[in-house]
């Protein structure tokens, strides 16, 4: 995000407006990629592993 923002601000482009007309003129406006791929949803969790809340407690 922080590269998008340097940017527009060595393109001189400092309004919404702007931003929008540069994009306009270049026929590039910024597109949203989909992934083919699966995204995970977090780690993988070993197969024998089992949760047990109460587990340290005496």
């Amino acid at each position: 995000m922080v590269g998008i923002l340097k940017n527009w601000v060595n393109d001189s482009l400092l309004t919404v407006e702007e931003i929008d007309s540069f994009y306009e003129s270049q026929n590039c406006a910024p597109k949203h990629r989909q992934s083919t791929e699966p995204f995970p949803a977090g780690r993988a969790i070993p197969g024998g592993f089992v949760l047990d809340l109460t587990a340290g407690e005496e």
